[in-house]
Order: C-alpha cells, then sequence, then structure tokens
C-alpha cells in the first residue's frame, strides 16, 4: 500500500511539473502614426496610424519622430484644442492566435512620443482604463531589449512604458474593439508610435503529454500488479 501512495505521489508530481505554466514566446504588434501634412497640423485633424509587426531600428518610415500633434490650440477654427488621440484595433486578431492553448503572462505598452517637456500632461488609457501619464523626457530611460537582436522603438529614449494590468490581458486576447487613447490636459506633444509587447504561456506538446500520460500509466500499473502479488 505505503508502495503504491509513493507512486501516486510521483505520478501526481510529475503532471504538476510539466503543466506548470512557463513563459512562452513574444508577441509584438505595434502602429505608426504618420506625420501630419500641414492642412491636418492647422485644423488640428489627426493623422494616421498604420500598423507594424514591430518597431525595427533599421526601418526610418517607421521611425521618423513625426506624428499627431496634440496642442493646446489649432488655428482655424482659432482657439480649438486638439487634445485627444483614440487608437481602436482588432487586438484578438494578433493576441488571441499567440495565447491560442495558452494564457497571456504579461503586457507592456511603449508609447513613443516627442517634445515631452516639463508641465507637459497627456494621460494614457486603454480601454477607458487610466495607466498613468507620458514620462518628461527631461530624464528618459533606455528601453529594454526585445528577443530577436532589436530594441522596441528603435532603443529612443523618448518614450513611456507601462505594464499592462491583469485585467486587460484578458481583453487582449478577446477584445475586437481595443482602445489606446492619448487625453492632452497640458503643454504640446507629438505622439509617433505604439507598440505592445507579450510574453505567452510555453504550452507542452502533444507528443511530450502523450509520453508523460504513459509513463505515469506504466507506474500506477506496476503499482497495482506489485500490491496484487504480495496481497
Amino acid at each position: 500500500m505505503k508502495t503504491t501512495m509513493k507512486l501516486i505521489l510521483l505520478a501526481t508530481a510529475l503532471v504538476l511539473g510539466a503543466s506548470r505554466t512557463e513563459a512562452g514566446p513574444i508577441v509584438n504588434y505595434g502602429f505608426n502614426i504618420t506625420s501630419q501634412n500641414i492642412l491636418q497640423f492647422i485644423l488640428g485633424l489627426d493623422s494616421a496610424a498604420t500598423p507594424v509587426a514591430f518597431y525595427d531600428a533599421t526601418n526610418p518610415t517607421i521611425n521618423d519622430n513625426v506624428g499627431t500633434a496634440l496642442k493646446p490650440f489649432t488655428l482655424i477654427p482659432p482657439g480649438l484644442a486638439n487634445n485627444a488621440y483614440t487608437l481602436t484595433f482588432d487586438a484578438a486578431a494578433v493576441f488571441g492566435p499567440a495565447a491560442s492553448g495558452g494564457t497571456l503572462l504579461t503586457a507592456t505598452l511603449f508609447i513613443d512620443a516627442l517634445n515631452v517637456d516639463a508641465g507637459d500632461v497627456v494621460n494614457v488609457l486603454v480601454n477607458g482604463l487610466p495607466l498613468g501619464s507620458l514620462a518628461n523626457q527631461a530624464s528618459p530611460s533606455l528601453m529594454p531589449l526585445l528577443a530577436g537582436g532589436y530594441t522596441t522603438l528603435a532603443g529612443e529614449d523618448d518614450n513611456t512604458a507601462f505594464v499592462l494590468p491583469a485585467s486587460t490581458l484578458a481583453d487582449l486576447a478577446t477584445d475586437s474593439s481595443f482602445t489606446i487613447s492619448f487625453k492632452r490636459v497640458s503643454g504640446s506633444v507629438i505622439l509617433d508610435g505604439i507598440n505592445i509587447q507579450a510574453t505567452v504561456s510555453a504550452v507542452p506538446e502533444p507528443a511530450t503529454l502523450l509520453l508523460l500520460g504513459s509513463g505515469v500509466a506504466g507506474l500506477l500499473a506496476y503499482g497495482w500488479r506489485r500490491r496484487q502479488h504480495t496481497a
């Protein structure tokens, strides 16, 4: 009986060890915010955002240091503030397949914004949830290295990173209308690019699970036969 119990405990430990959550691949998805033309700037109209797989340091069309200016007023009509920008995209189409069979473990939102000076305040929200404000560029921080030999936003120092909360991880995998919003409170900044980096849990391969299951069944069968033999 003791031997059988030991085998059962060993089998349980093997199953738990095989099913533990481990970090798997990194999924990157982002948007390059294109430059405003002169008419858009005068009227305070937002420029478009183009989806990109990731921000590549060697791609000058992505790392162009231009975009949509969130500013206190526009010239025509006079005094009208251009103080909001919202990007809506199908997150489930990107992160849902990546998390298929697993789960999103972490996700970080990287915002590339220019001219964020002291006193400039732009709040960032995801699906209406406030994350914080863009960082003042007087003391920039280096971007973390990502897998694959590149850095997010080309390692630029004019960006802010936000760790997305657990509730947002589920939204990334399921929402077809995921929104990232910017609300200008004061100052004038330029939004250049947005990138999300998510880590996905590693899922054991079917062949590994089959082999493990066969081993566990063999252990239990051996314990049962040993018990019958000693009875």
